[in-house]
């Protein structure tokens, strides 16, 4: 059986600490880590998206509008929507990056 742990796995954004969990034609999985203060861009991508939080607390800006998520929350997201991430508190935001690309 085929393994991957997140300490392990390909960097796929340096800056950030994300880490490619799982890859396939249809699917990729990255565990990505905003550190206090870190802010990706908006950025729209040519495929849904599913954000889970898997740890902290961030902000995601969705074209002009701002929602603060936490810990457990499952955010979809359709293909060409520009959204950015922020983390403006003391711990880390940890999130899984679920990119459908089989759509």
């Amino acid at each position: 059986m085929n393994t991957t742990n997140v300490e392990t796995a390909p960097i796929v954004a340096p800056r950030f600490d994300g880490r490619l969990l799982f890859e396939s034609n249809n699917l990729d999985i990255v565990h990505l880590t905003l550190k206090t203060g870190d802010a990706i861009a908006p950025h729209s991508n040519p495929v849904d998206v599913v954000f889970f939080v898997v740890e902290g607390e961030g902000i995601l800006t969705v074209e002009e509008e701002t929602f603060e998520y936490k810990k457990g929350d499952c955010i979809p997201m359709k293909t060409s929507i520009n959204r950015g991430w922020s983390n403006p508190n003391q711990a880390d935001l940890k999130l899984l990056v679920i990119k459908m690309k089989g759509n």
